[in-house]
């Protein structure tokens, strides 16, 4: 009898140490002041930017000079003057369909590359949100704008 009663002892120790290390659930957001709800909500973003891998301001740099710098369009612009000229020609019917072609799958490549930059950006940002209840930092946000909680000043603001 006395083995049963350490083993149970022993049980409830590491049950009862389990239950001491749970943080507490946090407050309803409801009940939270403007005040406290932005504190979460820093807290929650200094955690989302430790936590984010550091390639990712630059691939969103690099994604950004891709889509506006002047080089975006030339290259489709360049393809499409081209597409003008040999198609405006009826003495070439099978070139002009053979660089339509051509230019389809240059562009659906492009696109399936930009989609796949996008997917990775997404995740890594998605990443860095473990850990962080992102249903609450929405609840919180909603009751920000409903409350029209004053935002709060800055360092010597």
């Amino acid at each position: 009898m006395k083995r049963f009663s350490v083993g149970v002892a022993m049980a409830l120790g590491g049950a009862l140490s389990a239950f001491a290390q749970t943080p507490p659930a946090p407050a309803p957001v409801e009940s939270l002041s403007c005040e406290q709800m932005y504190a979460e909500v820093m807290t929650a973003g200094q955690t989302m930017s430790r936590q984010l891998d550091p390639s990712v301001g630059a691939q969103a740099q690099d994604r950004l000079r891709q889509a506006t710098g002047p080089g975006a369009y030339a290259a489709a612009a360049a393809d499409q003057a081209r597409l003008s000229a040999l198609c405006s020609n009826p003495l070439t019917p099978a070139a002009c369909k053979a660089a339509q072609s051509e230019f389809v799958a240059r562009q659906q490549a492009a696109a399936a590359a930009s989609q796949q930059q996008m997917a990775d950006l997404h995740a890594k940002v998605q990443a860095s949100t473990a850990g962080i209840d992102m249903e609450r930092m929405q609840a919180i946000q909603t009751r920000i704008d409903k409350e029209r909680c004053p935002q709060p000043k800055g360092p010597g603001g």
